[in-house]
């Protein structure tokens, strides 16, 4: 016979703000799950059916329940998970991505070697920041002018389009 589980109370802020997260369109699966599953364990329900109702395991059902007890909902939040943390300086990141798509004196923009050698740091690290961050300095950001035989007339052809448009433009 297993454990008696710890009864699951909800206030009626909980309720509401367990059957928001159930009902937000595009909410992440995790987080609808571990909403349903606190929701059916205040029904009184036991953590086995509970987890074949859901298509899970008694072993989730058993993590989310005992974390919303002690945490309440932001026990059901995505935590830090565990790691070697970030081994670039704050400052060097910073570097990277604010100065991207600004190009370097006498260039045309950055290449992930140059900003490397910029910022100190390897070029693996320049690109992952850059994927990360979805910089693309090598696409240039770029428009061109005409140079029209008689500018002044150019000029007014372009005024007068955007003032009076032809009827049959659009």
């Amino acid at each position: 016979m297993a454990r008696p589980k710890r009864p699951v109370s909800l206030g009626e802020e909980q309720r509401a703000e367990l059957i928001r997260r159930t009902e937000v369109p595009s909410a992440p699966v995790q987080v609808v799950l571990r909403a349903r599953i606190v929701l059916r364990a205040a029904d009184g329900i036991d953590n086995a059916a509970i987890a074949e109702e859901l298509q899970t395991s008694k072993v989730t059902v058993g993590l989310w329940r005992t974390r919303f007890l002690e945490l309440g909902l932001e026990g059901l939040d995505t935590l830090d998970r565990p790691g070697r943390p970030r081994s670039l300086p704050e400052e060097k990141v910073r570097k990277v991505i604010a100065e991207g798509l600004i190009p370097p004196p006498g260039r045309t923009r950055w290449s992930r070697r140059t900003m490397a050698k910029a910022a100190g740091i390897s070029v693996g690290s320049v690109h992952k920041l850059w994927k990360e961050n979805n910089l693309q300095p090598e696409v240039p950001i770029t428009f061109r002018l005409t140079n029209p035989l008689n500018p002044e007339r150019h000029y007014w052809d372009v005024v007068g389009l955007y003032l009076d448009s032809p009827t049959q433009a659009m």
